[in-house]
């Protein structure tokens, strides 16, 4: 089933690669859901578990930086639609390596403060970096406070060979999020966009939380 944009007047759809990203309403969150289809304006629209909107409809200050990548921040409401009253601009996340581009030039300087390092898949290590110098745990720039992640023993395996978690057999993207339908580059031997800094495939191990800038920690509800 492909991926659309629930917006109106909005064509995006989900494309391998696109530097466009999708993410669910969040029906976990009713309150949350609410003012999403609130600001979405559709008339008794009820959002499935299918239902998505693009990244275009999110202003700037929704997303954190992570380790020069976007996650889409657990309170964050879209505000930016055709039928919203504004002057109708969309503002574009892209995850280019440069950093973001805003499609009005006005707004350049808005994400200026956002811009990632070079290499958006460089390896971060666990917890142990909690000892090494801030240069070494912001790799060049990034904003990563630490990631701690869980091992189990070698002869067990935390993901299938399809990436999904074992004990629970949830694709969750290694961003933590529940609701990310993936926010990295397509890792290089699956093509998944929810492997991190390594392939989930058969993967031994699993975030068990991220920290990020200003001390906000994701716990991942699904470690042991």
């Amino acid at each position: 089933m492909p991926i659309s944009c629930s917006a109106v007047d909005c064509s995006n759809r989900f494309v391998k690669g696109s530097e466009i990203r999708f993410y669910r309403f969040p029906i976990s969150k009713p309150q949350l859901a609410e003012q999403w289809v609130r600001s979405l304006g559709r008339k008794n629209f009820v959002p499935t578990q299918n239902s998505c909107l693009c990244s275009e409809h999110f202003q700037p200050d929704c997303f954190r930086d992570y380790n020069g990548k976007l996650f889409l921040r657990e309170d964050a409401v879209p505000t930016i639609f055709s039928n919203s009253g504004g002057d109708g601009s969309k503002i574009e996340l892209r995850k280019n390596r440069g950093g973001l581009v805003a499609k009005d030039a006005n707004d350049s300087s808005r994400f200026a403060s956002l811009s990632g390092p070079k290499d958006r898949r460089q390896p971060i290590r666990d917890s142990s970096m909690k000892g090494r110098g801030m240069n070494d745990r912001r790799r060049g720039g990034g904003k990563l406070s630490s990631i701690d992640r869980q091992s189990l023993s070698l002869k067990s395996k935390v993901y299938d060979s399809k990436g999904m978690l074992i004990s629970c057999g949830k694709d969750l993207c290694d961003c933590l999020d529940v609701d990310c339908m993936g926010c990295f580059y397509p890792c290089p031997e699956c093509g998944s966009r929810k492997c991190g800094v390594e392939c989930r495939c058969d993967r031994k191990w699993l975030y068990e939380q991220v920290e990020v800038e200003g001390g906000e920690i994701i716990r991942n509800k699904f470690a042991n």
